[in-house]
């Protein structure tokens, strides 16, 4: 995706564009990956509310417990199949996912994430985390996944 279509991207960033993420799981992904990634998301986000890391100031402490590496490594064995599902918790405002996609991101994929930050910064578009984060699911998505 070029730089035109990512700052065309920056102006119509709408609840729209995230809808493309379920369509196609409920489409194209086989139901038992989905159940596995949802279960092991939610066992996760159970895992996160836990008081021993609630009181953390430090975000990397949602990584490190057991529950997430083990959806990381079912994430990278997957690889593709499983990126759309991150992508739509990222795209509905699931903080945490943020850390889920960075640690499962190829080195040319963070490389394009850090091309997207450079462009929100010279659009002067807000480039918050998680604004960056769904910029970057949906262009990869729509590049990936997509005949766009």
């Amino acid at each position: 995706m070029n730089k035109s279509s990512i700052i065309h991207l920056l102006h119509k960033n709408t609840e729209a564009d995230f809808s493309v993420f379920s369509t196609y799981i409920r489409e194209n992904i086989n139901t038992e990956i989905v159940e596995m990634f949802r279960k092991l998301y939610g066992a996760w986000m159970t895992r996160c509310q836990m008081p021993d890391i609630l009181i953390q100031s430090n975000p990397l402490y949602y990584t490190d417990n057991e529950e997430f590496h083990l959806l990381q490594n079912y994430c990278i064995q997957l690889g593709d199949k499983v990126l759309p599902l991150v992508y739509d918790k990222v795209c509905n405002g699931e903080f945490l996912s943020m850390f889920l996609l960075e640690n499962i991101m190829s080195d040319d994929d963070k490389e394009y994430m850090s091309d997207i930050k450079k462009i929100n910064h010279e659009s002067y578009k807000p480039h918050a985390p998680i604004y960056n984060a769904r910029l970057y699911a949906i262009t990869t998505f729509k590049r990936n996944f997509t005949m766009e």
